[in-house]
């Protein structure tokens, strides 16, 4: 309702509600004959004036009912499709809203209050994707909409997830938060997308740049712990975390906290934190489980079976907390009731490694030796093509990362920035064809011609099929005299325009 209420208040006549963008142009375009007639034009009139009237006293279907006799009298009137679809938008008419902002699109298709309006209406409809484009009409449009910026990178993020789309993102929240500095929700969101990309240090700027009091300076510091922790910078984040405490944090700081603890190998700060957490929160699963794991490895199985009994009954279709729960009970002698808890774990999920490792050293305690011995072998065979999954994910996540980070800074202009970026990225995969043709693009805008030529033909040979590094080559080529050869790269290029999209 509050979302109806918002959209709504986009496109209402009266001007006490305001909209996104500059104002509507509320003038009609010159009347057709028809209305001309001084009968016609007066029952047009007056029937919205009965609509904005209805609108105006709350009363959304008898704006409906007036608005529509309007549009029967002048199918054409952008205004009363307009103030249909807020009416409709009132009474939570999605559907019938978006046909009524189409036409209104139609009629006029730069107007940046229906395109957001559009963009507003479709998240209502959980169609998120189809959303995004409207929003990018709605700020090309008028760019001083930060409502319209924020829900774009918000979208891009959670809808898209791309390496393109999170740069996306990440442009749209540097425009909302230009216009909007003081905005948390902004800054979280562009912080985060800063992460995405490895922009840790402006990212932490940022956070410590921002003076707040309260709730709102919490979250800013959890914020800089989270990346903190992610860097791996354990002692300021163990600060950062302190200070949250201090200031009033609740349950989940102090289980983050237990993890920094941990990592610092202060093993009772970090059960005591820990502790806090289940307590302040006592179904919060991921403490419970880091608690009896921690307790587990300081040979507390008393405690230890005790924590995670808790954890299966808070999660029951939790593995990890079946895993565990048959850990602590292997690790205190009890073999025969462990094992029901590791087939359990591998019923709720068959590829959860340490629990298939965990059974195979059950079974053998048992005295199970061949049922142990194939336990063990499947975990091998399982646990190589994790390793080499992760393996594989991790450098593909690397290389994402600085190859986004590299990008972002070519984007904003500091293309030796971006140039040092990329050769760092050709470090961890001298055979990824999209890095050497960025690099190019990184030396093209230097000026580097021949530095360029050598990265856009490795670029090609390692992907030959990508249309716009023969165009880039062919630049780069004309660019050192080299005429015949750029000729060739553009007759190359538009071959491959006609069948693939590429770069």
């Amino acid at each position: 309702v509050v979302l109806a209420s918002l959209i709504a208040a986009t496109l209402l006549p009266s001007p006490a509600l305001g909209h996104p963008g500059p104002s509507p142009d509320n003038r009609e375009p010159p009347r057709p004959l028809f209305l001309q007639n001084p009968p016609v034009a007066e029952a047009f009139d007056k029937a919205m004036r009965d609509g904005t009237d209805a609108a105006a006293a709350g009363n959304p279907a008898g704006a409906i009912t007036a608005f529509r006799r309007a549009l029967e009298l002048e199918p054409e009137s952008f205004l009363a499709h307009r103030y249909l679809a807020s009416a409709l938008l009132q009474l939570e008419s999605y559907d019938d809203a978006l046909t009524m902002l189409a036409a209104a699109a139609r009629l006029r298709p730069q107007e940046p209050s229906v395109l957001y309006t559009q963009a507003l209406t479709l998240t209502r409809l959980e169609r998120f994707r189809e959303a995004i484009p409207y929003l990018e009409k709605a700020v090309a449009a008028y760019p001083g909409n930060a409502d319209a910026w924020m829900l774009l990178g918000r979208l891009l993020t959670q809808y898209d997830g791309s390496l393109e789309a999170i740069l996306r993102a990440t442009e749209a929240f540097e425009q909302a938060f230009e216009q909007r500095p003081d905005s948390v929700e902004i800054l979280l969101g562009l912080t985060r997308t800063y992460r995405r990309i490895g922009l840790y240090d402006e990212a932490l700027e940022l956070l410590y740049g921002a003076s707040r009091t309260g709730s709102i300076a919490l979250s800013l510091t959890l914020a800089r712990a989270q990346i903190q922790m992610q860097v791996g910078s354990y002692k300021a984040a163990h600060a950062t975390l302190s200070q949250a405490i201090a200031a009033g944090a609740g349950a989940l700081t102090y289980y983050q906290l237990g993890i920094v603890e941990r990592n610092l190998g202060n093993l009772d700060a970090a059960r005591a934190a820990l502790e806090t957490a289940t307590r302040l929160r006592p179904r919060l699963i991921e403490a419970i489980l880091e608690l009896g794991n921690l307790l587990i490895v300081r040979q507390e199985f008393a405690a230890a079976k005790e924590t995670l009994q808790r954890a299966v009954e808070v999660a029951p279709e939790n593995a990890e907390a079946h895993n565990l729960l048959g850990l602590a009970r292997l690790r205190a002698g009890d073999a025969s009731s462990a094992v029901p808890y590791f087939e359990r774990a591998l019923a709720l999920d068959p590829t959860l490694a340490n629990a298939i490792y965990n059974l195979a050293l059950g079974l053998r305690d048992l005295g199970r030796i061949e049922q142990s011995r194939g336990t063990m072998d499947r975990f091998a065979v399982l646990n190589e093509k994790l390793e080499a999954d992760e393996i594989t994910e991790n450098r593909s996540t690397e290389i994402a990362i600085v190859n986004g980070r590299g990008l972002y800074y070519y984007r904003h202009g500091d293309s030796e920035r971006a140039r040092e970026i990329f050769e760092q990225a050709l470090e961890l995969s001298p055979e990824d064809g999209l890095v050497h043709f960025n690099l190019g693009l990184a030396h093209a805008a230097l000026g580097n011609h021949v530095q360029a030529v050598v990265a856009f033909e490795r670029a090609i040979e390692l992907n030959p099929t990508r249309p716009n590094a023969y165009a880039a080559l062919a630049v780069e080529y004309r660019a050192l005299g080299r005429k015949e050869d750029a000729a060739r790269m553009e007759a190359r290029y538009r071959e491959l325009r006609r069948d693939l999209h590429g770069w």
